[in-house]
């Protein structure tokens, strides 16, 4: 079961969960549906390269329910008041 998403942290609106093709890999990401504001994308099965050595970062290789999970928690993440 995936957690809930907050409303918009800019206009109050719902959001969801939307998927697409980055580079010709698969990307997760959360979109607010009235001001589009969104989080960063996270890609399936692509680790991150470090661009000062060009290493790859394999922490970052994420399956799709990962990748899910990581744009819900970029999306929730927010101070208490």
């Amino acid at each position: 079961m995936t957690e809930a998403l907050k409303p918009c942290p800019f206009c109050g609106s719902d959001a969801s969960i939307k998927s697409g093709n980055l580079y010709m890999d698969v990307a997760y990401r959360v979109e607010c549906s009235k001001c589009f504001a969104m989080t960063a994308r996270f890609l399936v099965n692509h680790p991150k390269v470090d661009l000062t050595d060009g290493t790859l970062d394999e922490s970052t290789r994420y399956t799709e329910e990962q990748a899910k999970k990581k744009a819900i928690e970029a999306w929730n993440r927010r101070e208490d008041k």
